[in-house]
């Protein structure tokens, strides 16, 4: 039998909720349905602490949500300091948009793009509504797009 990595495996055309992974999680393996996988997801979220934004710039926090909610663009900062697997939300209502700037470092991946490393770096959205879900992936200095912006995206 080969062994395949798993940038070698097929991709999934189609998934129910009741369709069985793998997933490892602190070294130890198991089998997950999709629907343990969206519970635990929708969880967290449920969790999170919104802030409804119109000054800026705004200082983020991990683990917190952020509409931006003015006719001007707000402007978050990323924290300067994160946990691997924290998440940060925006959810734009506004008609200014958002703008997320880095700090010394820093990056964000949005599916094949990052933006420039440290604090030139920043992505905004182009569309009132555009929304994106980052996932601290790198402590303290990269964070990967889960979900990201309905419309175009700026990524500098």
């Amino acid at each position: 039998m080969a062994k395949e990595k798993f940038s070698q495996l097929p991709t999934v055309p189609s998934a129910t909720l009741s369709d069985v992974i793998c997933a490892v999680q602190g070294g130890i393996s198991s089998q997950e349905t999709l629907q343990q996988i969206q519970t635990l997801f929708l969880s967290s979220i449920n969790n999170i602490t919104w802030h409804n934004t119109i000054t800026t710039p705004q200082a983020m926090v991990a683990n917190n949500g952020y509409m931006a909610n003015s006719s001007s663009q707000v402007v978050f900062t990323l924290p300067l300091s994160f946990a691997f697997s924290t998440f940060i939300y925006v959810q734009g209502f506004g008609s200014g948009g958002w703008h997320i700037a880095q700090n010394a470092g820093q990056n964000i991946i949005i599916g094949s793009n990052s933006t420039t490393p440290g604090a030139g770096g920043f992505i905004e959205s182009t569309n009132r509504y555009d929304s994106i879900l980052l996932f601290g992936a790198a402590t303290s200095t990269t964070w990967i797009a889960l979900g990201a912006p309905q419309g175009n995206i700026t990524i500098f």
